[in-house]
């Protein structure tokens, strides 16, 4: 039997040529590198930061406490979920913007679910109920020494991440200072845009809360890109999105906004679909800023 026939014939080129089509927007779109307009996760879509991803791996392993700084939209977050990813350590990641009770409640419940999963780590006997806790373990230890014994059973560091860190209040300064005095076996690194509540959170400047006042913090200053490192970038990821656009207009989008890695990301993002002037428009009605960046 013979089963050979004509696409032609059957009318069914027009289908598989519009499937192929489809499919390759599906590849392009899943495999959108720097241009992915979400926060990265992986190293190797990171583009640029890799001396302060180092500094931020070295000040964790050294230091209780480390923080990071910079505008928004510079990378920040994109910075702490892939280290948190490179990691291999118990590590915990809190978002500040979605902690809706105490962060020392918040931080419990993470804390737990982790260690839970922990090879090797028991919590029997640990006490970890708190008046704002809905825990059930039975109660013998304080909230001090509950900390304090789980410190003393583990075999590594855990890492613990807070983003947007200057939305919390003084109970976490405190509760940071407290940690840096007592908890060996944690890692504490704080994200934030608002750099000067993030700072006054730590202690630093006049205003800062004295909790912890006179420790050593670990920071990691994360900075615009200039113009030529970001039309290195917008050349880059044009070259893996196979689009094709003038230096002059990487350019003027490097200027427009402002070497900040979030809004030259969209920028990119955008241009998968709209000209230059159309993906410019994009973002600024997107929030983007229009400062022009000094070298």
């Amino acid at each position: 039997m013979n089963f050979r026939f004509s696409l032609k014939k059957q009318n069914l080129l027009p289908l598989i040529l519009k499937k192929a089509e489809v499919l390759n927007n599906l590849i392009l779109y899943y495999n959108i590198m720097y241009f992915d307009p979400i926060p990265k996760e992986r190293e190797e879509d990171f583009f640029n930061y890799r001396e302060e991803l180092s500094n931020l791996e070295k000040s964790s392993h050294e230091l209780p406490l480390t923080i990071v700084k910079g505008q928004r939209r510079v990378g920040k977050t994109s910075l702490l979920k892939v280290y948190y990813n490179k990691l291999k350590a118990p590590k915990v990641w809190i978002d500040a913007r979605i902690v809706k009770e105490t962060f020392i409640s918040h931080f419990y419940e993470s804390l737990l679910i982790e260690l839970s999963h922990l090879k090797g780590f028991s919590l029997e006997k640990v006490d970890l109920t708190l008046p704002y806790l809905n825990l059930s373990f039975k109660s013998s230890h304080s909230f001090e020494r509950a900390f304090k014994e789980i410190d003393k059973r583990l075999k590594k560091k855990v890492f613990v991440f807070i983003d947007e860190a200057q939305l919390l209040n003084s109970d976490l300064s405190k509760f940071l200072s407290y940690a840096y005095d007592n908890l060996k076996n944690f890692s504490f690194i704080l994200a934030g845009s608002q750099i000067g509540l993030l700072e006054k959170l730590v202690g630093k400047g006049e205003n800062g809360y004295t909790f912890l006042k006179g420790r050593a913090i670990g920071e990691v200053n994360m900075k615009r890109m200039s113009v030529n490192k970001s039309v290195s970038f917008l050349l880059e990821g044009f070259s893996q999105e196979n689009i094709e656009r003038g230096i002059s207009q990487l350019e003027e989008a490097a200027k427009l906004f402002s070497g900040l890695m979030g809004w030259l990301t969209y920028y990119g993002f955008y241009s998968r679909t709209l000209s230059h002037k159309e993906a410019v428009k994009a973002v600024k009605e997107s929030g983007g800023t229009a400062v022009v960046v000094r070298e």
